[in-house]
């Protein structure tokens, strides 16, 4: 039987394209998981990021509020802002990379109270939700949205699970 389409039209089809597999053990990119090589963390670890939300929420992630505005935002919504930045190639200090060093933001780093932090809001300075290279996020009180004046833990919990500090370090080891 002949095809009733005419040659011209059946000449330009493309050949059929049979799909490739990725083969066993083979990832995305087609290498095994012996040859891949992993991404450095760009952000705070997951159990960075949760200590900060349950912080926000006062002992409840599924609470937290953003720690500027006060609205509430939950275990999924917002962001974990970097109070003082980690730069283009990292950081050495150990600090940057803990909950003392993060807020919980409302908005994208576009958008809302994270976007004026990322945009260096000098109102967002003034109320520790950013601070310049070279600061100890440790020693810079924050101003919540509730206008209470706080200092935030290391490890996320502080000595009364709260996250906060009412002073510095050195004030309330002293």
């Amino acid at each position: 039987m002949t095809d009733p389409r005419p040659r011209a039209w059946n000449s330009t089809l493309p050949a059929p394209v049979k799909p490739m597999g990725r083969g066993k053990g083979l990832g995305a990119k087609g290498k095994s998981a012996a040859t891949r090589r992993t991404r450095p963390e760009t952000g705070f670890s997951r159990a960075v990021k949760l200590a900060v939300r349950t912080r926000a929420g006062s002992g409840d992630p599924d609470q937290a509020r953003c720690e500027c505005c006060g609205i509430w935002l939950g275990r999924y919504g917002g962001q974990v802002q970097h109070i003082v930045a980690r730069g283009m190639g990292g950081t050495s200090n150990p600090v940057l990379s803990t909950a003392a060093n993060g807020a919980l933001l409302a908005g994208t780093a576009q958008s809302g109270c994270h976007g004026l932090a990322e945009s260096r809001d000098l109102g967002m300075k003034r109320k520790g939700f950013w601070l310049p290279q070279g600061t100890d996020p440790r020693m810079v009180p924050m101003v919540l949205w509730s206008g209470r004046r706080v200092y935030r833990a290391v490890d996320g919990l502080g000595p009364d699970g709260t996250g906060y500090l009412t002073g510095a370090p050195q004030e309330v080891a002293a």
